[in-house]
């Protein structure tokens, strides 16, 4: 049995390199054999220490010490579980030893293959017994890869045997490697997740935006999920440092085509936020925590007792005309922005205001009871009359992404082309409405446009 290790030690292997250089330089001023005999004694005591350790963990399969935990993945704005990240924890005689210690170790002696190995096959065996039970509504399970298993001539032969044995989906799996190994020789790499993508398996890059990737690489390279690190989570509602690169991953994302998961979600105001970027799905503690297989299964067995509660939860939008009691100021419109904004945002309501010739046209994309509570209040507005819903009805995503408010007033301004030699007639947003579908079509155009953070008339911002 491995003894209980101090906590200088760490076990890490990087600690022997830290310590030696400073042990040397004392060994030189101390003139006595005293410094010499402290060097050779505490290097040989860690350097026992290590042994142990590597052998302990090696043992760890056969002496069933190893356990899979899943920590869930859910849909950024309903927190429905999508899928879980399969997570591993070692727990000899001594007690459980946390991943950040034997990882590393496991990494640098190689026992990160067999181990790897072993998780994979947990992951198969999960992913058949969730289908088995839930069938098409069963969560994705992801695995992580090491850039040390990728090295492995015989992984992909490995891989496909265990998906073979378990009868698992692969098209249901996904594998997880950090940007930074992904990077480190990407032309080895980007063979390897060919051939495990050609056996059905998804890819995602864990811990993007710490690495130093490549553009022009990760285009070649065949992604389908990025994970967001957290530490750029964790402050993302008060930086707009840290707000201004997670949204840059999640538009790089979507120009790409992949799905983005933020990692490290702590509270609500993370929610709020990453669902107010378009982030598609979260893992963190603000959900759940990383599960036993018996946990997981009695919360997911919950979740679907519960699945009527998850309808009020879906996305809804509705749009709707309305015409100005009089003629709106730019002040007044401003002030009708920085209100909306501020309802929208809390609300988590996604809000695109059109504004001509004193007619309002106006989406609007969140839950369906905040939309129609949020349309009580327009009715009673004193600045507006007629109001009038053209469409409503269930949406798939969101069409903008911001949960706030734009608002674009297309009054005509004297400079502009003039159209009345051309023009037989003017067509208000009431008459335009009569047809949603032309309706529909002509406000959601703008979300290809900047979303601007003041009033805008013909693509300038107002001046007070």
């Amino acid at each position: 049995m491995m003894p209980v290790l101090p906590n200088e030690l760490a076990l890490n292997p990087l600690t022997l390199g830290n310590v030696i250089p400073k042990l040397r330089h004392h060994s030189a001023n101390d003139k006595s054999c005293e410094g010499c005999q402290l060097f050779k004694n505490s290097l040989k005591e860690r350097a026992k220490h290590q042994i142990v350790f590597d052998n302990d963990m090696s043992m760890a399969i056969v002496r069933d010490e190893l356990s899979p935990r899943f920590q869930p993945v859910v849909v950024a704005e309903s927190g429905r579980i999508i899928g879980a990240e399969l997570l591993l924890r070692w727990t000899p005689p001594q007690g459980e030893i946390s991943p950040a210690v034997f990882i590393p170790i496991a990494e640098v002696t190689g026992a990160i293959v067999p181990i790897g190995a072993w998780v994979f096959r947990q992951a198969c065996r999960a992913e058949a017994d969730w289908r088995n039970r839930w069938g098409k509504k069963a969560p994705y399970i992801s695995v992580n890869i090491s850039a040390r298993q990728l090295d492995e001539e015989t992984l992909v032969d490995d891989f496909a045997a265990a998906l073979r044995e378990s009868a698992a989906d692969p098209a249901r799996i996904i594998l997880e490697i950090t940007e930074t190994a992904l990077m480190a020789d990407v032309e080895t790499n980007l063979r390897i997740l060919r051939q495990l993508t050609d056996l059905g398996m998804k890819v995602a890059i864990d811990d993007f935006g710490t690495g130093y990737s490549s553009l022009a690489q990760l285009t070649r390279l065949p992604v389908d999920v990025l994970k967001i690190d957290k530490a750029f989570i964790d402050e993302v509602e008060t930086s707009s440092e840290s707000r201004a690169v997670v949204r840059s991953v999640i538009g790089l994302g979507r120009a790409l085509g992949m799905k983005i998961v933020a990692e490290g979600v702590e509270n609500k105001a993370q929610q709020l936020e990453l669902c107010s970027l378009g982030c598609d799905f979260i893992q963190g503690y603000h959900f759940h925590r990383p599960l036993k297989s018996n946990e997981f299964i009695e919360v997911m067995e919950r979740e679907f007792l519960c699945s009527s509660n998850l309808k009020e939860t879906a996305l809804h939008f509705l749009i709707y005309v309305s015409k100005a009691v009089e003629p709106m100021s730019k002040h007044a419109l401003n002030t009708l922005l920085k209100q909306s904004k501020s309802f929208n945002h809390s609300m988590g309501i996604t809000g695109h205001l059109l504004y001509q010739d004193g007619y309002f046209m106006q989406m609007l994309e969140g839950k369906r009871d905040v939309l129609f509570n949020l349309m009580d209040k327009v009715m009673k507005d004193p600045r507006h009359r007629e109001v009038r819903i053209v469409i409503e009805g269930r949406a798939r995503q969101r069409v903008f992404l911001d949960w706030s408010m734009a608002l674009i007033d297309l009054t005509p301004e004297p400079n502009e082309p003039k159209f009345n030699t051309c023009q037989q007639r003017s067509i208000s947003f009431f008459e335009l409405a009569e047809d949603p579908r032309t309706c529909h079509i002509f406000i959601t155009a703008y979300a290809r446009t900047d979303i601007y953070s003041g009033p805008v008339k013909t693509g300038q911002e107002f001046k007070e």
